[in-house]
């Protein structure tokens, strides 16, 4: 009996119509997106990307002739790979930085001590380009051509489009053109983990698009009317897709305040002020490194100093990016509230993409940091003199 209710609906919903239209929206909107993912997205990103790269490993070589360049440019720029799943999943990838920079900074000056002229530079430190910071920018965008938003903002209308089945055989159908595009373009060569994690988004999907039909059944069984229960679906639609993700993200930016940039830079200017006063009370600039005949004492101090200055400025490079993350997930964190913030959160994880993949950049680039300063200090140690 349940298989004959089954397949009388089915087949009701898929004469109907609001199917034909459901083929035709979501096949146009899959050929959307697979089109721009080839032509502007993925493609330019990841020649932009190996182009840099290239760059970036030209001047290290240029750097690597000797340990002082080391010490004092660093490792250059560090980029972050695009992800070939973004047509999944954008993950706002334009509004998140794209790069670690590795360069010269710190102070820089010269000075005068018995009749001779001399000058230092500061070492390396890392910096981290900032998020935008009202948060509009990286926080969920719904009006994406990408999976999260053809399926999370358009088919969770389950109950227009019909029953489960006749909402994921479309839906089937345009995700198997798309991919059909994709991968007969070349434009990207998905390897066997990036199809299986286009197996779970798409199971992901129909439980999320099962979880809006029994809403929209729940509804019609609890209205005498269909323009009663449909004007209930839409409100529920509307604040639950589209105002709930954008009011909590809003909100939420402000619970976790994060110093300005300015507030940054005027921390950095009273730290180094602090620092160089204490070291010139200790007569920092009353000794000379001077490399004809080396002044021992003043070289350990002048190595003191500067060491303390990157190490200084490092810590509140790394303390400012903490708090903007931090910011950042307690902003998530809100809403979720939404499915479909849920839902786009789980799209992302899976292909690799936004806040969370950023996180995991920033990780390794600590990680790479602080193997590049044991790299120069172990160099610098075959070098008794």
């Amino acid at each position: 009996m349940l298989w004959h209710i089954t397949k009388r609906e089915v087949y009701d919903n898929m004469t109907s119509l609001r199917f034909s239209f459901t083929v035709i929206l979501l096949v146009l909107l899959m050929v959307i997106n697979a089109v721009t993912f080839m032509t502007r997205g993925y493609k330019k990103n990841i020649e932009e990307y190996r182009n840099r790269t290239a760059g970036a490993l030209d001047r290290m070589r240029e750097n690597c002739r000797s340990v002082y360049n080391l010490i004092l440019n660093g490792p250059g720029d560090l980029y972050k790979e695009p992800g070939p799943l973004t047509f999944c999943a954008d993950g706002e990838e334009e509004n998140i930085p794209d790069r670690a920079v590795g360069r010269s900074g710190g102070w820089g000056g010269s000075w005068s001590s018995n009749g001779f002229n001399y000058s230092a530079e500061g070492f390396w430190r890392m910096n981290y380009p900032g998020f935008d910071r009202s948060l509009k920018n990286i926080m969920p965008g719904y009006l994406k051509t990408d999976w999260a938003f053809i399926i999370g903002g358009l088919i969770s209308l389950g109950k227009f489009a019909g029953a489960f089945i006749s909402v994921m055989l479309p839906l089937s159908i345009a995700i198997l053109l798309n991919l059909l595009i994709i991968n007969v373009s070349g434009a990207v060569e998905l390897s066997a983990g990036c199809w299986g994690r286009i197996g779970v988004i798409v199971l992901i999907s129909a439980v999320y698009v099962a979880v809006f039909v029994c809403l929209g059944i729940f509804v019609s069984t609890r209205c005498s009317k269909s323009s009663t229960s449909l004007l209930i679906l839409l409100l529920i639609w509307v604040v639950f897709v589209v105002l709930m993700p954008s009011i909590l993200g809003s909100i939420s930016s402000g619970l976790k305040k994060v110093p300005s940039a300015d507030e940054i830079s005027q921390r950095k200017q009273t730290a180094r002020d602090d620092l160089w006063k204490r070291y010139e009370a200790r007569g920092l600039l009353k000794v000379a490194p001077s490399r004809e005949k080396p002044n021992m004492v003043a070289l350990k101090l002048w190595a003191e100093c500067l060491n303390e200055e990157q190490q200084t400025e490092e810590k509140i490079e790394d303390e400012n990016l903490n708090a903007q993350l931090a910011q950042i997930q307690v902003a998530r964190q809100i809403t979720r509230m939404s499915p479909t913030a849920i839902y786009r959160y789980a799209l992302e994880s899976l292909s690799s993409t936004g806040f969370e993949r950023h996180r995991e950049f920033i990780a390794n680039v600590r990680a790479y940091r602080d193997r590049f300063w044991e790299y120069i200090k172990s160099e610098d140690r075959k070098d008794p003199r």
